[in-house]
């Protein structure tokens, strides 16, 4: 049976295909990454500052609170704002290639220089009284997440996805064991029990050998850009491109914004304990449907209804993904019922109101499910295993 693993995984996971795309895998994650660096060439306004000249008491004034996106310069050739004080009056050109953002924000800067500067004309007696008139005091407060961010259920359809891939590739790869006459072969040396389950192990192990193969990758071009900035450039980007509604300095200030409660990573872990239940009865049935299956070409017509099930199960939990649904309708049902649960118990408790009765009761139906189906296809994987080798030995003759 080892010997058996580690011939599988050395097939799937050493294949030319396979490190061609793990290499891929790793080189675009490193754009993506350093993407600022090199988007500064093809678009330099997302990344670099607007340049800006001004006259030097406007500099004076603003270059305390300016924000990062912006720096003086004092060529006016170079600089894509220019604001000059004409008589009475404050004159703005702007760079066409600059948006409506830009004007607004040094329309606010100059209202505000302007403001000042006709307070300090007035006795200082009342200068203050006019100041507070003048300028309310706004006190900015960062609202917490609210109850409806996504983020967990996309991770959780991230890993629905993926899981079912490798699953199906489990499914495939025992029709060309049988197609291709491997199979007779491979029960010389090992029994129909052990074949099974190692079946099962081999398509668990390639999703965490995968799993932790892509993590690896990003921490690894995580770390690298920590070393180099913290992040400070990315994060600029992305908040100049309006990704981010706030601007970030380094990873550990984006991290403590997303405000992850050990509540939000309890419900992700046992979103994820539903979905592994479910994915692994789904497996099995794969497994007992492709061990019907006698010529490759029938694999298609054969599994392809029931991906389309599987596929029409995630878009029913997205098109029931609401209130009375999920807390007395359909999907309320649906998350006890298994297979069904693996999507639907998850969204309850991330996004509504699930008891602990109700997800201990679908945690107990969904496991109990698994280890029925578990008995039931190993009896049904060996009897027609069987009579599958039989038939083609019969025709052959």
């Amino acid at each position: 049976m080892k010997t058996l693993i580690e011939f599988s995984l050395r097939r799937r996971l050493s294949n030319p295909v396979a490190l061609l795309l793990l290499g891929f895998t790793f080189l675009v994650t490193g754009a993506l990454f350093f993407s600022d660096t090199w988007i500064s060439s093809i678009a330099y306004d997302w990344v670099n500052p607007v340049e800006i000249n001004a006259p030097e008491e406007l500099v004076q004034f603003l270059e305390k609170q300016i924000e990062p996106g912006y720096v003086f310069v004092e060529a006016k050739e170079e600089a894509k704002i220019q604001i000059q004080f004409v008589d009475q009056s404050i004159e703005v050109y702007i760079h066409p290639t600059l948006s409506q953002y830009h004007a607004y924000q040094i329309e606010a800067w100059v209202t505000q220089y302007h403001t000042f500067s006709e307070i300090q004309k007035y006795p200082a007696s009342i200068q203050q009284e006019m100041i507070h008139v003048m300028t309310p005091e706004i006190k900015m407060t960062y609202l917490p997440p609210k109850k409806d961010d996504h983020s967990g259920f996309i991770f959780i359809t991230t890993m629905y996805f993926m899981m079912l891939s490798f699953s199906s590739a489990m499914a495939n790869e025992i029709v060309v064991e049988k197609t291709s006459n491997m199979l007779e072969l491979i029960l010389t040396s090992v029994s129909f029990k052990a074949h099974y389950y190692a079946k099962m192990f081999i398509g668990w192990l390639s999703v965490i050998l995968q799993t932790i193969s892509y993590v690896g990758i990003a921490l690894f071009w995580l770390l690298i850009r920590q070393l180099f900035d913290q992040g400070r450039g990315l994060f600029q980007l992305m908040y100049q491109i309006q990704w981010l509604p706030v601007r970030f300095v380094s990873f550990k200030e984006w991290m403590v914004s997303l405000n992850i409660s050990h509540q939000w990573v309890t419900g992700l872990m046992v979103g994820f304990l539903f979905l592994f239940l479910g994915i692994l009865v789904v497996q099995i049935i794969m497994v007992v449907i492709s061990i019907r299956i006698e010529h490759i070409e029938e694999a298609g017509s054969v599994q392809g209804p029931f991906y389309l099930a599987l596929l029409l199960i995630y878009y029913s939990s997205i098109f029931l993904n609401t209130p009375n649904q999920m807390n007395e309708g359909i999907g309320y049902i649906l998350s006890f019922i298994p297979i069904f649960s693996m999507l639907f118990m998850p969204m309850r408790f991330l996004f509504y109101q699930a008891s602990l009765v109700e997800v201990i009761l679908s945690l107990s139906l969904s496991l109990g499910t698994w280890m029925i189906v578990v008995q039931w296809g190993e009896q049904y994987y060996r009897d027609h295993l069987i009579r599958g080798s039989k038939q083609a030995k019969c025709e052959k003759k």
